[in-house]
């Protein structure tokens, strides 16, 4: 027998197989991030939704039809949605990548068990609402021939009331635990900006899954809460987002008021936003204070657009903008080429 990792050939197949299983691996992370944000936003609307349909339950103002668009068979629903994203990326077809995550796996058997508990509590109130009154109606004509089906079903429905009031504690059972696996999921995941993103889109929402509070739940996720915020901007900025961006950093800076580069990103970001204000002082300089704080190191797809802006800019005439800022502008183009070079 041959062993390939003894040879040359071996080598190379040994080397293009771990290629291959790298791109698989980073393919699937890919998947995750993107997907976690669908779970996230999914989450949080069928946990809302719950809390507003079972507080009305006590004023026995459930409704089926409500219930019905809550939990669906299809993608109108959101928990439906739920249960086919957890299927999708933690549950995937043989031939299809995956994650090993324990964590992952978990949270899709809670969002599967949350579903399918949720289902049973639509089809019992479905009977109580539906059934409960015709059989009502029946009771006062019925003769020896049907009072004996009747009573059938009066049993049917008195055991679909308590079972509907079993699915009821069961489904915030089940919401709670699914948060918490939700949790730490984002925590296993290494979650990205787009995440925090997600997140402090949706802070009401979310502080209502987690009573500590956003500021708690970025830390546990990404070790404190100015590296959650500071994430949620770069995610803002690398869509060319530059006011939106600016809410979170000042968030971030809030909490590191000492942490140099939320400063400089906050001054790129400030940078660009004036520049297509057509505040060309202020774009030059609240740029100039970016790269020096950047020392050489910026991202290069924001030196590029920082470049494409100062090269602007360095072109006007005098009667457009004053020479003051033109001169800047060039000075900062030079800087750019500089780092784009290096």
């Amino acid at each position: 027998m041959v062993h390939l990792a003894n040879s040359s050939l071996g080598s190379v197949a040994w080397s293009v197989g771990r290629r291959s299983t790298e791109c698989a691996y980073t393919r699937a992370m890919r998947d995750l991030r993107s997907g976690l944000v669908n779970i996230i936003r999914d989450f949080l609307t069928v946990h809302d939704r719950a809390n507003r349909l079972f507080g009305r339950r006590g004023q026995g103002e459930l409704r089926f039809d409500e219930v019905r668009s809550w939990v669906g068979e299809d993608s109108r629903s959101a928990l439906f949605r739920l249960k086919e994203t957890c299927h999708a990326i933690f549950r995937p077809s043989e031939d299809e990548d995956s994650l090993d995550m324990k964590g992952g796996a978990l949270l899709d058997l809670a969002v599967g068990s949350l579903f399918h508990e949720a289902m049973k509590l639509r089809e019992n109130l479905y009977q109580q609402e539906r059934y409960g009154p015709r059989v009502r109606a029946f009771q006062g004509s019925a003769d020896a021939d049907t009072r004996e089906l009747l009573t059938e079903f009066e049993k049917n429905l008195s055991l679909s009331a308590q079972r509907l009031e079993e699915s009821v504690a069961e489904v915030q059972v089940l919401l709670e635990q699914t948060g918490k696996q939700l949790r730490r999921v984002m925590v296993e995941s290494a979650a990205n900006g787009i995440t925090a993103r997600s997140l402090c889109e949706n802070q009401s929402a979310v502080e209502a899954v987690y009573p500590e509070g956003l500021d708690n739940l970025l830390g546990s996720i990404f070790g404190d809460a100015a590296t959650g915020y500071f994430s949620a901007a770069i995610s803002y900025l690398e869509s060319a987002y530059y006011a939106e961006a600016l809410g979170p950093l000042e968030e971030a800076r809030h909490r590191a008021p000492g942490r140099g580069d939320i400063q400089g990103v906050a001054a790129y970001a400030q940078g660009m936003l004036a520049f297509f204000s057509r505040d060309y002082g202020s774009s030059v300089k609240f740029l100039a204070q970016w790269i020096e704080a950047e020392e050489g190191g910026g991202r290069p797809e924001w030196i590029r657009q920082a470049l494409a802006g100062t090269l602007h800019i360095e072109r006007l005439q005098p009667d457009e903008e004053a020479p003051k800022v033109i001169k800047t502008a060039a000075a900062l183009s030079a800087q750019l080429k500089a780092q784009q070079a290096g």
